[in-house]
């Protein structure tokens, strides 16, 4: 028998739907429930019950392929949908959701702290900052690139870094303060898109005009 004694239980039927006991003390982390404004911090209430249907999609995929794997949840504070990141800090750019568009689908997005990754200080300040890049329906393809990114240990010797993945198969990673290299950076998300699609190569734009924005109007 598991023991729960040190979580809530999850309301039913999601303390039956999974089977990793890792996994279900995340979901209720009191951080997870009452530091939102958008979130009904009672997870029992109807609000609550309605929060955890909508993040099943994610929380059944974590389930399935990652239950043995060391993970972080962080809330999206926008809309209060649960984040599966890499459990490294240091290593951003990167967040898995719940699709809020498309039912049963997952959402790769963009998902970082721009802040932490140049010396001046941006008009942003410290905030989260998340923006859908794609999405895609569980399965083998989705957890073998979110494997090889968040589980991926060949990546700790190089410190902090973002991680952007602008489909399955084009990633980008930035390393260190690169938005303090803004020259740089632009020729590396560039290169990297030059043969892809339009709505592809138009994300890596807005991407490259949020932070150029962001440094012109920074503060040494």
């Amino acid at each position: 028998m598991v023991n729960t004694s040190k979580r809530e239980r999850l309301p039913e039927p999601f303390e039956g739907l999974y089977k990793s006991e890792d996994l279900k003390e995340k979901i209720t982390d009191p951080g997870l429930w009452t530091t939102i404004p958008c979130v009904d911090p009672d997870m029992y209430s109807k609000n609550g019950i309605k929060r955890l249907r909508e993040n099943h999609v994610l929380f059944a995929f974590i389930d399935q392929y990652f239950s043995k794997d060391q993970y972080a949840f962080e809330p999206n504070m926008e809309d209060g949908r649960f984040v599966f990141l890499p459990e490294n800090v240091f290593q951003q750019g990167i967040g898995l959701a719940a699709s809020k568009e498309l039912p049963g689908w997952l959402e790769v997005m963009f998902f970082w702290y721009p802040g932490e990754y140049t010396e001046k200080s941006l008009p942003i300040g410290c905030a989260q900052c998340s923006v859908s890049s794609f999405t895609s329906q569980p399965g083998d393809r989705l957890a073998d690139m979110i494997r090889e990114i968040y589980m991926n240990t060949k990546l700790e010797p190089w410190g902090q870094c973002c991680i952007f993945a602008f489909n399955i198969d084009v990633i980008v990673r930035l390393n260190g303060n690169y938005m303090d290299h803004m020259d740089t950076t632009k020729r590396v998300i560039r290169e990297a898109l030059k043969f892809s699609e339009d709505k592809m190569r138009r994300n890596g734009e807005g991407l490259i005009t949020f932070m150029e924005t962001q440094m012109r109007l920074a503060k040494d």
